[in-house]
């Protein structure tokens, strides 16, 4: 059996105070806990470690030989403490953080500037995957964090907090004829043939949505994977899309300009994503409010 931190503090008490009354003050126990704590200690070590007389109570030569060890054991333990209190809203260690490809572009470099500046004892590890497939990864403890855009179905073992609000735009080839419009209507966009990335993706389904599209909006026969993609297939003249607002300024593409809709105008959530189990909750919470 290994001497309790309770029983060691007891033993420094005793030894700065030199009187039981005063140690078991010192240690807020009463004077009866305290004695029991050094007898059992004094039994587990089969020495004597006071000389007790009337007036005084002292360290035996067995009591000075483990003091110095005894206090160095109580002081790594206050440190512990202290460090896991100094660090509770701050991360370190491996982290592990997955992006939907539609964020990633945009909100990956910012986020390792923030690692890079405000957690420098952090070792990030950033992956890149479809919404449904990171919020699994999180609830199966293989990520840490996800950075996704809502609306789409949360579980509630999962905590959200929003990093920014971003609105979707309607990309339009530059010669046809919404483009000379400077803002859209909703019922500007019924008739219209759009280019979507591919099932699975969460923004598709946030853009059919938020501008009122269905099936025969979609054109079948492109579904594409990367935004670059579908910005590319627009300017081409094969339809309309929806693309985030922080993409517009990415791509320097001629022959695509983008509107915004005049009424309800689409927007999407950037939020980041944990367990709710998780002990770092605060320290996630003080990352998203860094990273906005």
């Amino acid at each position: 059996m290994m001497p309790s931190l309770k029983q060691l503090s007891y033993l420094r008490a005793l030894s700065e105070t030199g009187s039981f009354t005063q140690a078991a003050q010192k240690c807020n126990v009463t004077q009866s806990t305290l004695s029991a704590g050094i007898r059992e200690l004094e039994s587990l070590t089969g020495q004597n470690l006071f000389e007790r007389t009337t007036r005084k109570v002292s360290l035996s030569p067995a009591g000075q030989l483990i003091l110095g060890d005894a206090c160095h054991i109580l002081d790594l333990s206050a440190g512990l403490i202290e460090k896991l209190n100094a660090n509770e809203n701050t991360l370190y260690g491996n982290v592990r953080i997955g992006i939907i490809p539609t964020v990633a572009t945009t909100v990956m470099p910012e986020c390792l500037n923030v690692f890079h500046d405000e957690y420098p004892k952090a070792e990030l590890k950033i992956s890149e995957n479809l919404t449904e497939t990171l919020l699994l990864a999180l609830e199966n403890m293989q990520l840490d964090l996800a950075i996704i855009a809502l609306p789409f179905s949360v579980s509630g073992n999962l905590e959200t907090a929003t990093v920014s609000t971003e609105e979707l735009m309607i990309a339009i080839p530059k010669d046809h004829d919404l483009a000379n419009k400077q803002t859209l209507k909703s019922q500007d966009l019924k008739s219209q043939t759009f280019i979507m990335l591919e099932d699975g993706h969460c923004l598709t389904d946030q853009a059919m949505e938020a501008c009122s599209l269905n099936n025969d909006n979609v054109d079948p026969q492109f579904r594409c994977a990367t935004i670059p993609t579908v910005i590319s297939l627009v300017a081409s003249g094969k339809g309309l899309s929806v693309i985030p607002k922080s993409y517009t300024g990415l791509f320097h593409a001629e022959d695509v300009v983008f509107r915004s809709l005049e009424k309800d105008t689409p927007t999407r959530d950037i939020v980041t994503v944990w367990r709710k189990s998780d002990p770092r909750r605060a320290a996630f919470q003080d990352f998203t409010e860094k990273l906005r």
